[in-house]
């Protein structure tokens, strides 16, 4: 299992990068932020 932090800086890209780590069995969202600090 691969844990995954999602930084990027809009909202929209944050939503489909979720989607498809939820997507990939191997891979699970640990969180999701706009704010790189």
């Amino acid at each position: 299992m691969i844990r995954c932090l999602v930084i990027d800086d809009e909202p929209p890209a944050l939503a489909i990068l979720a989607d498809y780590i939820g997507q990939v069995p191997f891979l699970k969202l640990y969180a999701t932020t706009t704010d790189p600090i």
